[in-house]
């Protein structure tokens, strides 16, 4: 259960050890997935099926468009230093903050996946989240996965009650052998949600 709020720049910020409250969702085809996408330094962006991409400029694979294309932003990394993920947050933020510029609607997920765990405790990646992308002007991180156990997750409502009232709350879990499905079942949620509900 939640160790109680600490506020970073007006947002609150949770630190959770305990799953069991949570569904699981875990696939092997996520798992082959994160293994085909290993990689050093790589972003994955998602577009939007319903937006015909705005191409300026395609190759194979590289495309550049406009924000407002874009679905989904994932920065992919092998290992993360205490350096290297401030500045990996950083660098989401900066995405966040020019699709909030651009006003792009829905809201983009965006997030951060990492092969290695990360030796900085939960706490203090909270505090790094929250100082790098604790803005209210700007969309927030939603996820981040560390090896496999460490998970992160924004919740724009409350998980533990049934209110709708605006939340907006990071929470830390410790999930054993877990994260990365847990991950990959937040994003696929987020860009299909009729389809997650239908168990498709």
């Amino acid at each position: 259960m939640p160790t109680g709020p600490r506020t970073e720049r007006g947002r609150k910020v949770f630190y959770a050890r305990s799953s069991e409250d949570t569904c699981r969702h875990r696939s092997q085809w996520a798992r082959d997935l994160l293994s085909r996408l290993r990689a050093e330094a790589l972003r994955l962006i998602f577009l939007s099926a319903t937006i015909r991409p705005h191409s300026f400029f395609r190759d194979g694979d590289f495309l550049i468009t406009t924000a407002d294309c874009v679905r989904a932003a994932v920065e992919v990394k092998t290992r993360l230093g205490p350096a290297g993920l401030r500045k990996t947050l950083v660098k989401l933020n900066d995405i966040s903050t020019l699709m909030r510029r651009r006003a792009v609607y829905p809201r983009p997920f965006l997030g951060m996946f990492c092969y290695e765990p990360v030796r900085s405790k939960s706490p203090t990646i909270l505090n790094a989240l929250a100082k790098a992308n604790g803005q209210t002007a700007n969309y927030e991180i939603r996820a981040l996965c560390f090896g496999d156990s460490q998970f992160f997750r924004l919740w724009e409502f409350d998980p533990r009650s049934a209110s709708r009232q605006s939340y907006d709350s990071w929470h830390a879990y410790d999930l054993p052998r877990t994260a990365p499905g847990y991950f990959i079942h937040n994003l696929v949620e987020f860009l299909f949600p009729r389809a997650v509900e239908r168990g498709v």
